[in-house]
Formats: structure tokens, sequence, C-alpha cells
């Protein structure tokens, strides 16, 4: 369906594939950074529901802020120190099994850990539930993270193509 709406817009617009391919590439990275903040938007919103009978207690601009501290831990951990970390393990072991080792879905996973445990002590205090409560609405959380990304990456999509029919 997206497939099929892509090459009709491209058709619109004039472009052969490969310079829409290019002129798409190149808005959707420029627009993906500058929108990166819709994501915690996002995430606060899906927290606000998921704890929606506490609204008196915890109005929206709560559930924001936490969430922007979550994602700026995200950044800061999956693009600055577990990378450094680990580059620094594996030249100090002097071991280029490690450095090969090292990959998307060991970086995915080790940030997963990372964010869970996390995400636990920072929403914690938070919701001021029980720990059982808690874990079962991180692991929640984790369930809906991916139509979040979704989401997002649907307004992206649409934010990019306006982009270029107005500037391309």
């Amino acid at each position: 369906m997206t497939k099929d709406f892509l090459i009709r817009f491209q058709l619109q617009t004039g472009l052969n594939p490969q310079d829409f391919a290019i002129l798409y590439n190149d808005a959707t990275a420029v627009i993906s950074k500058l929108f990166l903040i819709i994501q915690p938007l996002l995430f606060g919103g899906l927290t606000y529901l998921l704890f929606f009978r506490k609204r008196a207690d915890k109005p929206i601009i709560h559930h924001f802020n936490h969430s922007l501290v979550f994602y700026a831990f995200l950044l800061l951990i999956g693009t600055s120190i577990a990378p450094a970390i680990y580059n620094i393990i594996a030249i100090l072991a002097d071991s280029a099994a490690m450095r090969d080792f090292r990959n998307e879905l060991t970086v995915t996973l080790f940030i997963f850990i990372t964010l869970n445990i996390f995400g636990y002590f920072l929403y914690k205090k938070f919701f001021a539930e029980k720990w059982y409560n808690v874990v079962w609405k991180i692991l929640l959380l984790n369930f809906l993270f991916a139509p979040l990304l979704q989401i997002y990456r649907f307004i992206l999509l649409w934010i990019t193509l306006g982009w270029i029919w107005v500037v391309g």
C-alpha cells in the first residue's frame, strides 16, 4: 500500500526513481533528526493513558517530563556510553573477536536490558505502585513501543513527502 502510494507520488512530482530516492533519503535524514522530539511525546501520552485513573495526581506534563528523561537516557546510553565502554574493553582486552561480536543485535540487547532496568527505577517512584504492577506496566510499555515507532515512521513519511512536495 505504501509502496504504491510512493510510486504515485513520485510520478506526480515527475522525478525519476533514483532522484526521488536521493531526495527522499536526504529529506528524511534531516527531518527525522528534527522530528525526533515527537517520539518522547508519544511515549508520554502512552504512559498517561496507561495510568489514566491517576490523572488527577499526575497531569500529562509529568508524563512528558519523565518520557523526555527516559529518551535522554536512551540517547546517552545508546549512542555514547555503551559503544564507548564496549570499545574500551575490547581495546584493553586486545580482543579482535570482541570487536567482531559487536553488531546491531548485541547493542540492541544491551540497550534493551539497560533501558528496562532504568525504566523500572524511573517509573517505580513516579507511578507509586507495588513492584509487580510497575513490572507489568513496563513490560506493556515494551510491547507498545513497536507500534509507537510505526506511528512515528508514518508521521515522518507524511512530513517528508510534504517537504518534498513544497521544496522539491
